[in-house]
């Protein structure tokens, strides 16, 4: 028994060298963007956080200040050059990245301004050097030449977050599907991913999948980078298997001669050619668009899309924002911004006509649509020529102080708060019923859904067939409902047919002596004209109105047909 123990122990610190191991050639990567992306984020925020998205606004704040993902050390064995692969998405807006290890003797290795050397879009993958050419590793981690099989036991690496910090983690799991193809993770390669139960979390993207291997130095192998979490689904993630991890080092490092020109004129006839796809043509057209791009008009077509997409479109944009980054959330955002003028354009879609030239990293196009031809700009960036302006779409102002256009389609925030003035007319009565002054809220859940809140109150004459006495009243009303309704944006204005339930209190005060307190609900509907601004409604409502009240006098009335005209003005 007492010598089962001491292998037992024996097998347990083996386990512990081995990891030690690997932790040390695991890195926390943090990219430094460009200030310009870091100002231009910030001013997001603040923007966001004016009009009511305080969540989305912390987000930002947060990750303009630094964010972090992991990665892992490859050593070339052709000459010893030490680099570190990870997530394209993790350092796609950096202008350069630090690297920090934790050490086996709790020490830790910071390396600060660290190249981007190469980057994949099709594969999400990125290749970082060592500042000055460092080669602090002779051995790293190898590439395991084989697709594992499913049920072999794996093990996640990486640092993910913890209280905002990164914290290793070093956890098992088995392989679930060696050969999965997930179209929307995928696009436009078609690869074949490798579905894992190993747990990783925001942060470990870029970390290693690892196997055991008795014949490498720290007993592991790598058979795949970590980028994917499902995150309704439990313990359903996705690596980049090893294979395809050489195919972009040896693509990265011994890169084959091509004429700009050429290039260019490839890359923008498949952008053209993408628009026209038949589904989620949008997703296609983002890896098209420059960070230069989305820091020009990523927030105006953010907000466009939160307001005017269909609700699958919206979700994967903000699934894409929150989850994957901001910048490639402002990607996508524009994308379908130019996916749909190429819809919209029918028969005439966006088409490619010549490029105009292409040199020193910069280079211009001519294409097409509906029946008009425009020249766009591109630029180099990460190795790929890239969307640098669509004419289009909105611009930001040349002095920057605002927009040169505005879209066609309205701004939903989360929330509007309005001063409302307006008049209630009962059908076939004595005419004024109720002029009233008042506030409202609502908490828009969609452009076609609004939960509404009102306060409002006024006084009137000749009230004999409300409370049954010939009185002036004066009367407040609290009120909570829900409100369907279809928007028809129209540039800058936009006409909304709506349906409205509410439900509520009426507080009535006799001037003359007699009052009475009940509830009162309604059911109508009516049309709104919205003015963006100021924002300003006018609207028109058809009211059924029921009463219940505690004390009607001797001419009660239990509901009434209404006609109700309201100016709103609204504040975000």
């Amino acid at each position: 028994m007492k010598k089962f123990f001491a292998l037992a122990a024996l097998c347990l610190a083996g386990l512990s060298v081995t990891e030690a191991q690997v932790r040390s050639l695991v890195a926390i990567v943090r990219p430094v963007p460009h200030q310009g992306t870091r100002d231009f984020i910030l001013d997001l925020a603040s923007s966001l956080s004016d009009e009511g998205y305080r969540d989305a606004s912390d987000y930002l704040k947060a990750w303009a200040e630094g964010g972090f993902g992991s990665g892992f050390v490859w050593v070339d064995p052709a000459d010893g050059t030490n680099y570190v692969i990870t997530n394209r998405h993790v350092v796609a807006h950096a202008e350069s990245v630090t690297l920090e290890f934790e050490m086996d003797d709790r020490s830790s290795s910071v390396y600060r301004d660290c190249p981007v050397i190469a980057v994949s879009e099709d594969l999400d993958l990125a290749l970082i050097g060592f500042p000055s050419g460092a080669r602090p590793y002779k051995t790293a981690i190898s590439l395991a030449p084989d697709l594992p099989a499913d049920g072999t036991d794996v093990w996640s690496a990486g640092f993910p977050g913890l209280m905002s910090r990164p914290l290793w983690q070093f956890a098992k799991g088995s392989v679930t599907n060696n050969r999965a193809l997930v179209p929307e993770l995928s696009e436009p390669s078609g690869a074949e991913l490798i579905q894992h139960s190993a747990p990783i979390d925001a942060g470990s993207s870029g970390g290693p999948l690892l196997v055991a291997d008795r014949s490498g130095t720290s007993g592991y192998a790598v058979v795949g980078v970590n980028t994917w979490k499902v995150s309704d689904r439990q313990d359903v993630n996705f690596a980049i298997p090893s294979a395809l991890v050489a195919r972009f080092l040896s693509e990265s490092l011994d890169p084959a001669d091509t004429d700009a020109r050429s290039e260019l004129g490839e890359r923008a006839r498949s952008m053209a050619g993408n628009a026209r796809a038949a589904e989620d043509a949008y997703r296609k057209l983002a890896r098209f668009i420059s960070y230069e791009l989305v820091s020009r008009i990523g927030e105006s077509c953010l907000k466009e899309a939160l307001a005017g997409a269909p609700t699958r479109i919206r979700d994967g944009i903000i699934e894409t924002f929150v989850g994957v980054s901001p910048i490639d959330g402002l990607r996508l955002a524009v994308a379908w911004a130019i996916a749909e003028a190429s819809a919209s354009a029918g028969g005439d879609p966006l088409g490619f006509v010549d490029v105009e030239s292409a040199e020193d990293g910069e280079g211009s196009v001519s294409l097409s649509m509906g029946g008009t031809r425009f020249r766009t700009s591109w630029i180099l960036e990460h190795g790929y020529w890239r969307l640098a302006s669509f004419p289009l779409l909105p611009e930001t102002a040349p002095d920057g102080t605002g927009q040169a256009e505005r879209s066609a389609l309205g701004i939903a925030s989360p929330y509007e708060f309005g001063f409302i003035a307006g008049a209630v007319v009962e059908l076939g009565g004595d005419g004024l019923v109720l002029g009233s002054l008042g506030v409202t809220g609502s908490l828009l859940s969609s452009d076609l859904l609004m939960w509404t809140v009102e306060a409002s109150g006024g006084a009137f004459d000749n009230v004999d067939e409300w409370t049954g006495d010939a009185a002036r009243m004066a009367i407040v009303v609290m009120r909570a409902g829900v409100t369907l309704q279809l928007p028809l944006f129209l540039g800058e204005v936009y006409l909304a047919p709506y349906a409205r339930a509410t439900a509520g209190i009426s507080l009535p005060f006799g001037l003359d002596g007699s009052s009475f307190a009940g509830g009162v609900a309604t059911l109508g509907g009516g049309l709104a004209l919205t003015f963006r601004e100021p924002f300003t409604t006018v609207s028109i409502e058809y009211q059924h109105m029921s009463r219940a009240p505690m004390d009607f006098g001797t001419g009660e009335k239990p509901s009434n047909e209404l006609v109700a005209l309201y100016l709103t003005f609204g504040l975000y």
